[in-house]
């Protein structure tokens, strides 16, 4: 095996390797989200990817997960993929049981502490219906203080695994068999593992155990380990352990009878529980000696809450979910009919109608029992969309797949059949292996998501893996009943949604009297009649008290005293309507009111506002929380508080494995008045914070690129709202506000800068002079180099003869003056003044036409353009070079120049990927542009008439452009094809925009008409008839509504 140690996985730094086998390796690992040290647990992929491996784990392991007792080993966390298979435990410094041994003798009393722990925790696993497997030694785990705990419970271990010792091996290692399905180390097994029954008791981890205590007495193992496996097994089945007192002659003899009652071959023999196990062995040390049969424990042990308070029931839970059976079956009927869209259902019930516990706890283990024929095949993976739907599938997928696909998350998001051909990629190629895609609270892909392209590619993913006929892939969505227009609004999936819906009815009062009593009779509590008959008349038609009536039983089986729950019991704790409210306002109430403040924090991060529905909670990282400035040992201790009493739920994320934290029921948000009270007051608070998160979370996955800070009233609005709303910032968003507010600083200074240098030239230019004659031969010079610098050549010809006329004739005054010889000095002044005064000119025409000629050359300077019109204009005022010097200044501050249409740019929009933009022109052309470069990209050429408009779809993938020539256009962005021409208004279009999903093109007429178009046909699909012409129009963000305006009217 590969030594993983110095890699990080899922947020957990290995560290150092503890041990290895030929199962798994077990390393040291520290979390540092949480920092704390970790055992991880690295299974082999050739059993990680066999197919029963991959059926059993997840459900194996969340029901291990679950187990709660001071003396097991908490699994905090565990996942698959085709690299392996990942178990996250407790780490415990004191090292193994079968060490301690090795170190010498143990004390009697420190024996029976040690057994007393370890059955303990066994007794509760077995209350919980887990069989361990594989009790040894090596798999009681020592602290400091030499405390015992069970560890290595045996998920998944009965796999067929061809890599495993044969039965003439000598390995001492947990021996498996892909020939008998054996699980347990030979030293230990029972004798039942050893003959390969299939149906394992908690008897034969009452033999193991016996084994244990053996060789702690003694320091050795009852059979030889010299032997082979085939012998060890064949002594396990036909012989009896050895008399304790062969090896011990001091310990007293009831302590062999204990011995040899905990490792009689027949399982009905042994003793009937570990813990009555350990009370024998403790009798026996003193003496005395306790039944096999015996069922009085003097400390008995405290019964497993079969009620689920706030949380959903989980497959692992289907044991305890009744009342549910004939929605079960009516599920099973809908996935067995053979129509069209079969292999998609959507459950849809109202908040609180147990629709998740319905498809969880009843459908699923109903599937994989084979109550559908093939189902017991399948492969199940469950996951909710999150904010990221694609990234959440992708993990589904993988916790699944055989083989790692080299390209899965590309096949996923630029392919509408990704989803069926990663499960070709992902499966093994057999007929019978199906995957069955469970979607909880897909109601999350309207509430978390805010990408509307994902949101409509995730959609077109599963509409087009249940419709292909040749899928292997099969879909159960779970949706909240007032989220059920929002995938309607989606032709093709709203066609899925109308043909496979299920609803979810309320329980009838039967079923809801079975939901009351038959858990508690499984663990043999009972109510009395007159309680049944007073809860059922409390939550018969209540909408919703589902949630409520679970926690009310909670409470009831937490509190209750003895074998029967009265209706005593049931009144003091409030009822089911009034219990969770009085639960959530007593734990509240008992906090000083600083940490009570810090809870009001929490609770309005962990909630979603409704727009148009009702608020929903919100799942968020622990280090979300954190970052808002709560010291994290206050926040643990606040978040353990109200998950100890189920009214939060403290996860792991799916995809980055770090702890998260959300309200266990929206029945909490619905009952909870105080909540209710905090959401009222901090609502628009809450969606300016909701903002500023989002765009905070764009900017950092951008690379803190700058364009995406605030800037102008949108930082205004963040910072009054930082100054006056109460709320905690997280620190993304704190960093965020920062790096707006001090790129605003930079931009006021560089503007402060900008505007005083153009001050000090506007003074410079007042000053000059704004009034002077052009004279003769010198002002018509001018004016034809300014024109020649224009290109106007057959003007400039003109003034060009004009100004040689008047040059003759000024030649031929000077000769009449010195022929006559006759004193003129004012005429000769005036003729100096003038050649002068012409040489200015002549200076200022030069320097205005070099000044035009930088400005209109593309690869010109408009600064030096600039110090040209300001030089012209220090010897004078000329218009020209005034206008000259503004356009420059213009110049100064434009990026970039897009130079190629012959006419007027009518229409431009930037592509999402903000490197291109198209235009479109009065020339009849659309343009696309490269924004980096200014190079003309592409042109899209077809209308007959000035372009009005265009639009980028909202991926970018199509561009709109409407036309006076009275056609709607959709052409393809990469390859320039016209895709369609649509037709059918009648007057110019003036605008045109893409639906937010991205489905259809909206455009507004002069003809008074608004219309709809299909992208994918370019058929008209709608036509709204308005008393005026409108100008234009605007998408709500969902795409729910459309608003549209001219002549003072919306």
């Amino acid at each position: 095996m590969i030594d993983l140690v110095g890699q990080i996985f899922k947020g957990y730094e290995i560290r150092e390797l503890i041990g290895s086998g030929g199962f798994a390796s077990v390393y040291r690992a520290y979390q540092s989200e949480i920092g704390r040290e970790v055992a991880l647990k690295v299974i082999l992929p050739e059993f990680a990817n066999l197919p029963e491996f991959i059926r059993r784990f997840e459900l194996e392991a969340h029901v291990i997960a679950r187990l709660e007792h001071p003396h097991i080993v908490p699994l905090y966390d565990f996942w698959r993929d085709p690299e392996g298979a990942y178990l996250v435990m407790r780490w415990l410094r004191g090292g193994n049981l079968g060490s301690r041994i090795l170190a010498g003798a143990l004390e009697p009393s420190r024996i029976a502490l040690i057994l007393d722990q370890v059955a303990s925790a066994l007794a509760a696993a077995h209350r919980s219906g887990v069989i361990h497997r594989d009790i040894k030694p090596d798999n009681i785990l020592l602290d400091d203080e030499g405390n015992a705990y069970l560890a290595d419970f045996g998920i998944a271990k009965d796999i067929a695994a061809p890599q495993t010792p044969s039965r003439t091996g000598t390995s001492p290692q947990t021996y498996l068999t892909s020939a008998d399905f054996i699980v347990g180390s030979p030293a230990y097994i029972s004798p039942e593992q050893a003959r390969s029954v299939q149906d394992i008791s908690a008897a034969s981890d009452i033999y193991s155990l016996g084994i244990t205590l053996f060789e702690m007495l003694t320091g050795q193992k009852p059979f030889p380990q010299e032997s082979s496996i085939s012998d060890l097994l064949e002594m396990h089945i036909k012989q009896p352990v050895p008399s304790i007192r062969k090896y011990r002659i001091d310990l007293p003899a009831p302590v062999d009878e204990v011995i040899q009652t905990a490792t009689t071959k027949e399982p009905g023999g042994r003793y009937q529980s570990a813990t009555l196990f350990a009370q024998a062995f403790q009798a026996a040390l003193h003496g005395s000696s306790i039944s096999p049969e015996r069922t009085e424990i003097k400390t008995p042990e405290k019964v497993l809450n079969p009620y689920k308070g706030l949380r959903a029931f989980e497959e692992s839970d289907a044991p305890q979910f009744f009342g549910r059976e004939r929605s079960v079956e009516r599920l099973i009927t809908r996935i067995r009919q053979n129509e069209e869209f079969s292999r998609f259902l959507a459950v849809v019930g109202a908040s609180g109608s147990g629709k998740s516990s319905l498809v969880n706890a009843g459908l699923l283990p109903a599937l994989r029992r084979g109550n559908l024929t093939g189902s017991g095949h399948w492969f199940y993976a469950t996951f909710t969309p999150g904010a990221a739907p694609l990234y959440a599938l992708e993990e589904a997928l993988l916790r699944i797949a055989t083989l790692q696909p080299p390209n899965l998350t590309q096949m996923l998001t630029q392919d509408k059949r990704g989803l069926v051909q990663a499960a070709e990629r992902i499966l093994p190629p057999d007929s019978k292996t199906e995957v069955m895609l469970v979607i909880d609270q897909f109601e999350e892909l309207f509430t978390l998501t805010e990408s509307e392209s994902a949101r409509a590619h995730f959609l077109d993913l599963l509409y087009h893996a249940v419709a292909d006929p040749a899928s292997r892939m099969r879909v159960v969505m779970i949706i909240r009943a007032d989220f059920m227009d929002r995938p309607l609004r989606y032709v093709e999936f709203g066609e899925l949604m109308q043909r496979r819906s299920e609803m979810v009815l309320p329980l009838s009062s039967t079923e809801i009297q079975r939901a009351i009593v038959r858990p508690a009779e499984r663990a043999g509590v009972f109510f009395e009649d007159d309680l049944v008959s007073t809860i059922l008349n409390e939550v018969e038609d209540q909408p919703g008290a589902l949630p409520l009536l679970q926690f009310a039983l909670t409470e009831l089986f937490d509190h209750h005293i003895g074998a029967r729950i009265t209706l005593n019991d049931y009144l003091q704790g409030g009822g089911v309507i009034g219990a969770l409210a009085r639960r959530a306002e007593q734990v509240y109430g008992e906090l000083p009111a600083e940490t009570q403040e810090l809870v009001r924090q929490i609770f309005l991060r962990l909630v979603t506002l409704g727009e148009g529905a009702e608020d929903t909670r919100r799942r968020v990282s622990r280090a979300e929380l954190v970052s808002m400035g709560i010291a994290p040992g206050t926040l643990d201790s606040i978040l353990n508080l109200y998950a100890r009493h189920r009214l939060l739920t403290i996860d792991i994320d799916p995809i980055s494995h770090a702890p998260t934290v959300e309200v266990a029921h929206e029945a909490l948000i619905r009952t909870w008045e105080r909540l209710r009270g905090w959401l009222s007051t901090s609502r628009d608070d809450l969606r300016l914070q909701r903002r500023l998160m989002s765009t905070a979370a764009e900017w950092i996955s951008s690379g803190r690129e700058p364009s995406f800070l605030a800037s102008g009233l949108k930082l205004a609005q963040f910072e009054a709202w930082a100054r006056e709303s109460g709320l905690n910032m997280s620190a993304e968003e704190v960093e965020y506000l920062r790096a707006s507010v001090s790129q605003r600083e930079v931009v006021t200074v560089e503007d402060e800068a900008r505007k005083a240098r153009e001050l000090r030239i506007a003074r410079r230019a007042a000053g000059f002079q704004r009034a002077a004659v052009l004279l003769g031969v010198v002002g018509l010079a001018a004016a034809v180099l300014t024109l020649l610098a224009f290109g106007q050549a057959g003007r400039a010809n003109e003034l060009a003869s004009e100004a040689d006329r008047r040059a003759a004739a000024a030649r031929a005054e000077v000769m009449i003056a010195a022929e006559t010889l006759t004193p003129i000095p004012p005429t000769l002044t005036k003729v100096a003044l003038q050649i002068r005064d012409g040489n200015s000119r002549l200076e200022q025409a030069r320097l205005t036409s070099e000044s035009i000629t930088n400005l209109q050359d593309i690869t010109g300077n408009a600064e030096t353009a600039a110090l040209l019109a300001l030089r012209a204009l220090e010897l004078g005022y000329v218009p020209l070079a005034d206008i000259t010097l503004m356009r420059s200044l213009e110049r100064l501050y434009t990026e970039q120049i897009f130079v190629g249409h012959t006419d007027d740019v009518a229409s431009l929009d930037l592509h999402p990927d903000n490197k291109r933009m198209v235009t479109g022109s009065t020339d009849k052309t659309l343009r696309l542009w490269d924004l980096a470069s200014g190079a003309e990209l592409r042109r899209y050429e077809g209308h007959e008439g000035p372009i009005n408009k265009v639009a980028f779809s909202p991926e970018g993938k199509y561009i709109a452009s409407v036309s006076e020539d009275k056609t709607v256009r959709l052409w393809d962005t990469e390859s320039g094809a016209l895709l369609h021409t649509m037709t059918g208004h009648d007057g110019i279009i003036n605008s045109a925009i893409f639906s937010p999903d991205g489905r259809f093109i909206v455009t507004t007429c002069l003809d008074n008409t608004v219309r709809w178009w299909d992208v994918q046909s370019g058929v008209e699909v709608r036509r709204v008839d308005l008393p005026i012409a409108t100008l234009g129009e605007s998408f709500s963000p969902d795409g729910g509504l459309l608003a549209v305006g001219a002549d003072r009217v919306v």
